[in-house]
């Protein structure tokens, strides 16, 4: 199964998926996710999902995902119009770090360092703390599954050459963590978590986070959040990120039952 992207066209009319393994191999289950669509009419973008619709029975495809702009509203009817149902809401969220400080973590007991910890340690930590996200606010994915997904993840970021990441412990525990991408002077938050006992520290991780980013030459960071993460959502808010664009996202399951 390749991650490649594959593009349906009709006209000026396009849709842009691809498959994504790396949730296959915790849902267990075939998903393939729409990156891109570019409307020029309806009559265009229905044919484009008709094709797209064809592509996924051909190749077995049992998840279909899709986030698209609340403002796309042409879009939004027509995956209504063939079969997705809305499954979760998000915040593409910015913040200029330039004119700001940031203090770093300091706190007799504990350290921030880029040495990974232990896999297992990391993958136990968490599949155990996110309850909200693409998969964990869909009711048609178990709990256990969607947990699972997010300890699978972190072991790939940990694995991945083009992941920055930092880690919070006490003494040797693990209790937070930031993965992080760069590209120039922005930063992308990809996934960052703490241990519930220890949330009340979450603002002084993040500041560190900021600080060095900001060290480094980063003055642009973004990223995306969960509508109904009321949590995350102050915290970012208490950085006074600027909430840019809110995002629908819709699935599509070929079988009904919660995986």
């Amino acid at each position: 199964m390749t991650v490649e992207p594959f593009k349906i066209k009709i006209n000026d009319s396009s849709l842009t998926h691809r498959f994504t393994p790396w949730d296959a191999d915790t849902l267990k289950k075939t998903v393939n996710e729409i990156t891109q669509v570019t409307i020029d009419n309806e009559l265009d973008l229905q044919a484009v999902l008709g094709e797209y619709e064809e592509f996924c029975v051909k190749h077995s495809v049992d998840v279909s995902i899709v986030r698209a702009s609340y403002h796309s509203r042409s879009l939004r009817k027509a995956l209504v119009n063939n079969n997705f149902e809305l499954a979760e809401i998000s915040h593409r969220i910015v913040k200029n770090l330039y004119m700001e400080e940031f203090l770093p973590f300091e706190k007799d007991g504990f350290i921030v360092s880029q040495s990974p910890p232990d896999k297992e340690e990391l993958k136990s930590l968490a599949s155990r703390i996110f309850s909200h996200g693409r998969f964990s606010e869909d009711l048609k994915v178990s709990p256990d599954r969607a947990h699972a997904r997010y300890g699978n993840w972190v072991q790939d970021l940990l694995n991945d050459n083009n992941v920055s990441s930092l880690f919070l412990y006490k003494e040797k525990k693990l209790i937070g963590f930031m993965f992080y991408s760069t590209i120039e002077v922005t930063a992308s938050l990809l996934l960052g978590g703490m241990d519930p006992s220890f949330s009340h520290l979450a603002a002084k991780f993040w500041s560190h986070v900021f600080h060095v980013l900001k060290e480094g030459d980063i003055f642009y960071v973004n990223t995306v959040i969960s509508a109904a993460n009321v949590g995350v959502i102050n915290l970012y808010s208490f950085f006074n990120f600027s909430f840019k664009e809110c995002l629908m996202g819709y699935h599509k399951h070929y079988q009904n039952e919660e995986s």
